[in-house]
């Protein structure tokens, strides 16, 4: 199948994201810090991007929260769906996080 390459996501997107990190088997914070206030204040601060893989179809499949603390920068909350494990996608949201 078909994949679109590594992009910016939005806060428009959280729901997709929240879906995908609940069916990659992710702990989620919906009070804390993965509830949608804190994802879109995280956004507009700047100090928070989300890069995403989507397939052809625009399925969400791959994502990943890039964060930084004006000093370092920080990979995490990465998810991959289990469908699409093994197939060197954590690694292309990886080279999409640190190309932009």
């Amino acid at each position: 199948m078909k994949l679109k390459p590594p992009g910016w996501l939005n806060a428009d997107d959280y729901p997709r994201i929240m879906t995908l990190r609940r069916a990659a088997g992710l702990h989620i914070r919906p009070k804390g810090r993965d509830s949608r206030r804190a994802f879109e204040r995280q956004l507009a601060s700047g100090i928070q991007t989300v890069v995403g893989i989507e397939t052809a179809q625009g399925d969400l499949i791959g994502v990943a929260l890039v964060t930084h603390d004006s000093r370092k920068g920080l990979i995490n909350r990465l998810a991959v769906h289990l469908d699409w494990r093994r197939q060197g996608l954590a690694k292309n949201l990886i080279a999409g996080c640190l190309r932009n």
